[in-house]
């Protein structure tokens, strides 16, 4: 068999630095440019074989952790790889912000739901070594832009990015349910509000939760507009009543009735639930659950107002409803592969 040292390497410094905040910044020629660290980091952002590219991904998420780290990796990754060689002479280095979301809006654009066609052959899909390379990058995403609000905004405002819609594009078409997970674990990584990212914004705390509550309502925009969860028409009435799994093909009650369970396994609603979660800002000075701070999501400063009210009640009950009704109170009634799910 083909021996894999570099892969392996890669993975021996992701366990080394996984959840060490700023204990890498020498990888990313932190006051040392040249430091052999940086160098190393360059070097590997010139690998082409999958699994070595998947593995390099994943060790740049362990040295993305912490404030100033974070930044260090957005920074490289804007300069896609601090000079990494392009595939062709049109495409962006492909360890590059540019490189993974053209990525993910090719299959979005070749995986687009059209009108049923009993006649038409099966949809394509995304190789499962290239699902591994993807959830690879955004796991990479997810890292620096929970440490760091400034990177956040750039990749989240970038409309040559068009990080956003480009990923509700990808949730609205049949890929695996696995990297569906991942995009909606980035998505809520957008939107979330992180008790460390303001303790380390000292005196801008105010300014950063501002920000990060504006993004969050602008997610919860895109989300009731993309109808992943049926809040409107025919689709809403069908999950009110408990029939769930009557709701469109690749919306979320549909593939949690017919594909998880039928896997006894549930990675993409547990990042939707995460998702439902991460979007809901509280004060950080509530305490337990009760009957006010449930009903203080719907003033929370990061849902809008008038959320879905062209055509339903404003807020976001169809979305807790959806978590307590379908998931939590069915959840001793389904099959885990997994017992920890």
């Amino acid at each position: 068999p083909a021996r894999r040292d570099t892969e392996a390497l890669f993975a021996w410094v992701t366990v080394l630095y996984t959840g060490r905040a700023d204990a890498a910044l020498r990888f990313w020629g932190h006051g040392e440019p040249d430091d052999r660290l940086a160098v190393f980091v360059r070097w590997g952002a010139d690998c082409r074989e999958q699994g070595m590219v998947r593995a390099y991904f994943g060790m740049l998420a362990a040295l993305a952790s912490g404030a100033q780290a974070s930044v260090c990796a957005h920074e490289f990754m804007s300069g896609g790889g601090a000079g990494g060689h392009r595939q062709t002479v049109n495409q962006a280095p492909l360890c590059s912000w540019q490189a993974l979301f053209g990525a993910l809006d090719f299959y979005a654009g070749h995986l687009r739901p059209g009108e049923p066609d009993p006649l038409a052959a099966p949809p394509p899909e995304i190789p499962d070594a290239e699902v591994a390379l993807l959830r690879a990058f955004l796991r990479l995403c997810r890292s620096v832009i929970q440490h760091s609000v400034v990177a956040r905004t750039a990749i989240y405002d970038s409309t040559e990015l068009g990080a956003m819609t480009t990923m509700f594009a990808l949730l609205a078409c049949v890929v695996p349910v696995a990297l569906k997970a991942a995009l909606l674990d980035t998505v809520a990584a957008f939107g979330a509000l992180d008790n460390d990212v303001l303790a380390n914004s000292g005196a801008q705390a105010d300014s950063v939760r501002r920000v990060v509550d504006e993004m969050a309502r602008r997610i919860w925009a895109q989300l009731e507009q993309s109808q992943m969860l049926p809040t409107a028409g025919d689709g809403a009435r069908a999950l009110a009543v408990g029939r769930g799994s009557s709701g469109a093909r690749g919306g979320i009650a549909y593939e949690l009735e017919e594909v998880e369970a039928a896997a006894e396994t549930y990675p993409e609603t547990r990042a939707f639930v995460r998702l439902v979660a991460a979007l809901i800002h509280v004060p950080a000075d509530a305490v337990g659950v009760t009957a006010e701070a449930a009903s203080a999501a719907s003033a929370s400063a990061s849902v809008p107002a008038d959320l879905g009210s062209a055509y339903r009640v404003p807020g976001v009950g169809p979305y807790v409803s959806f978590v307590l009704d379908s998931v939590l109170l069915k959840a001793e009634q389904r099959a885990y592969r997994v017992p920890d799910e």
